[in-house]
């Protein structure tokens, strides 16, 4: 049987070019109710920050909204045999130790490495990537997948998701090959000095106020840049979290970069208010605000929390690694005096967004460091030994909900996301068809992909023939003499740049006489459409679910139009 439809796809944005012709009305077959729960991973540690293992369900409490709520279910998590399992104690007790523990099953993991290429000086990236290398080598188990991505002011899938550790590597050199952006802060400061010269030669040209007022206006430029380039950076660093919305198991994404702040360009500002203080009179100018909120109208706190929120809610963990070397005002290279306070506000400015990052989703942030090895240590330690307890989500109210875990042992450390998305069906099919364009999706109903030539259709822009061929096993349900069934098709494109179209959802009904079955269940079904797409490579992600049985099927395409 064949279901033909033509629809017109970019790279990204998907878009409905014409109608279609139906054996009948499109309805909705069936009104299902789903019991779902919820599962929320809990890293557990005692006062020593070890792992604490062999806890039950009734070791946990859990708040939905501030409202405590009955545990289902608890998984735990053990890789390292070597782990010895901590009794539960007194608060007041420190975890006594029993007999190793046994090793529990395992789940798969997605990690994705995201570097701030930008930002990343070449000296601190190397030791960087030497301990991911390290850390792929001891953690990477033939069930886990990895992913590199670099950002350069815009996403780069240098690897994407593969369980084969040469491809990874391969990843990692040329991720180390990547050039950072220029050095905008030095130059800004070097401006600045050149200002201040000028007014301390005693020109006519420019005085000491004209040359603050002119310092501020090379600030207020940077900053305001340096807020759109940021924020820009955070919605794709949340964009590729929810990448991994539909995908099972472990979801982990580790986060390199030093300057990240939480209120762009305020060291800056303070810089400018420390050259000039011992120039000008105090009272005709006044400290600045912005030394403390950074450039004017700047929303990066709300952007950081709503980024570290929506990843959390996907059940993704974040860990952030600010690789600032806070001694590099004080290198040889550095020919300014160095202003200690305007370099640690800096630092801080980073470490304080990066904090929050992680809190929210449950990782941990490793700053002021470089022994990155041990910083991967720490991670692969949360990925060894983790809870996941279960929870039936109350139906009513809004669909974000605020998430507390607490051990009964008020002595133990727990870590856990925030927030919870309480996803409708629709958009858990949504998720897993977007998460199918970088990972394997399982799929239970058997779909394949067809692509036919390109064809240039209009500047830069390719149409390409699709075909998505399903097995005739849809579910056929008896009215009258006829036999109804019906799917939902669900279509996106993503590219190189990781950002995913929309996704776009087509329902499609099958009424067919019951005498006709044999004759039907003979062919696979096939649903045509042309997708285009700009020029280069593209993948295509197709997700399809049955109405009445809710089996799904999932399939991806390259493709490639030049």
């Amino acid at each position: 049987m064949s279901v033909s439809v033509c629809r017109r796809l970019f790279a990204a944005v998907l878009v409905l070019a014409n109608s279609a012709s139906f054996a009948g009305p499109q309805q909705t077959l069936t009104e299902s109710i789903e019991v779902r729960i919820a599962n929320i991973d809990v890293v557990v540690r005692d006062k020593a920050g070890n792992p604490v293992t062999g806890l039950t369900k009734d070791d946990f409490e859990i708040f939905e909204d501030g409202k405590k709520q009955p545990i289902t279910n608890l998984y735990e998590v053990r890789r390292n045999v070597d782990i010895l399992t901590a009794q539960p104690t007194r608060p007041d007790e420190t975890p006594s130790v029993a007999t190793p523990a046994t090793p529990v099953e395992q789940r798969p993991r997605k990690l994705i490495l995201f570097v701030d290429s930008f930002s990343l000086q070449p000296s601190r990236k190397a030791p960087i990537l030497a301990a991911v290398e390290k850390f792929i080598d001891r953690q990477m188990k033939p069930e886990d997948q990895a992913m590199l991505i670099s950002w350069r002011l815009s996403v780069n899938v240098i690897t994407p998701f593969t369980s084969d550790k040469a491809a990874v590597k391969k990843g990692i050199a040329a991720l180390a090959l990547t050039p950072r952006g220029p050095d905008e802060v030095s130059k800004l400061k070097g401006d600045i000095q050149e200002l201040i010269k000028i007014a301390m030669s005693g020109s006519p040209m420019m005085t000491w106020g004209e040359a603050r007022t002119k310092s501020l206006q090379y600030v207020d430029a940077y900053a305001a840049g340096l807020n759109l380039r940021e924020e820009e950076l955070l919605n794709d660093l949340g964009r590729m979290a929810s990448t991994l919305a539909g995908v099972e198991g472990k979801k982990v994404l580790v986060f390199a970069g030093e300057n990240l702040p939480e209120h762009p360009g305020a060291e800056l500002y303070r810089y400018v208010e420390t050259q000039f203080a011992q120039h000008l009179d105090r009272n005709s100018n006044p400290l600045d605000l912005q030394v403390l909120s950074g450039v004017t109208g700047n929303r990066m706190q709300q952007t950081i929390t709503k980024v570290a929120n929506q990843a959390g809610a996907y059940g993704v963990t974040i860990y952030t690694i600010d690789a600032a070397d806070t001694n590099s005002d004080f290198s040889a290279d550095n020919v300014d005096t160095p202003d200690p306070s305007e370099g640690f506000s800096r630092y801080e400015n980073t470490a304080a967004a990066l904090q929050t990052i992680a809190s929210i989703t449950g990782g941990v942030a490793i700053a002021n460091t470089t022994n990155f090895d041990l910083a991967f240590d720490t991670i692969g330690r949360d990925l060894d030994s983790y809870y996941s307890l279960g929870y039936k989500p109350r139906e009513n109210g809004r669909s974000t909900r605020k998430i507390v875990v607490k051990t009964k042992n008020r002595a133990y450390k727990v870590r856990t996301p925030e927030t919870f998305i309480l996803r409708s069906s629709e958009d858990q099919m949504k998720d897993r068809t977007i998460a199918n364009l970088y990972a394997d999706v399982p799929s239970a109903w058997p779909v394949a992909i067809r692509t036919g030539l390109p064809k240039k259709d209009g500047r830069g822009i390719y149409a390409i023939p699709v075909q998505v061929v399903m097995a005739s096993t849809l579910t056929l349900l008896p009215e009258g003499k006829n036999l109804v069934g019906g799917f939902v098709l669900y279509l996106t494109v993503g590219n190189v740049a990781g950002g995913p179209s929309e996704v776009m959802r087509r329902p499609e009904t099958l009424r067919i006489p019951a005498t006709a079955e044999a004759a039907v269940r003979a062919k696979p079904m096939t649903f045509t459409t042309t997708i285009r797409v700009k020029q280069g490579e593209s993948m295509l992600s197709v997700g399809v679910i049955d109405q009445t049985s809710t089996t799904t099927g999932f399939a991806r395409s390259k493709l490639v139009a030049q």
